[in-house]
């Protein structure tokens, strides 16, 4: 069943998007702990500013593990 605000008439459904937001930056933060730098969220230009310093450290390969690569900001680095 689809229905428009969802999270407004089923219970289930607001819960999974508060559960699926809290494990999203639960592992973001795990993420910045690993790689030893806070990351950005979100579409910004300091996300796109990141993204080139993170390149340069640590390669596209890697970045490519941790991005969603069909957002504007990855394909503003790569083109």
């Amino acid at each position: 069943v689809m229905k428009e605000k969802g999270e407004s008439l089923y219970p289930s459904v607001a819960l999974a998007s508060v559960l699926g937001r809290y494990y999203f930056l639960v592992e973001m933060d795990k993420l910045s702990t690993k790689f030893k730098t806070k990351i950005p969220l979100g579409a910004s230009h300091l996300v796109d500013e990141f993204a080139r310093e993170f390149v340069k450290k640590h390669g596209l390969t890697v970045l490519n593990k941790i991005v969603k690569q069909n957002f504007a900001n990855y394909r503003r680095l790569t083109t």
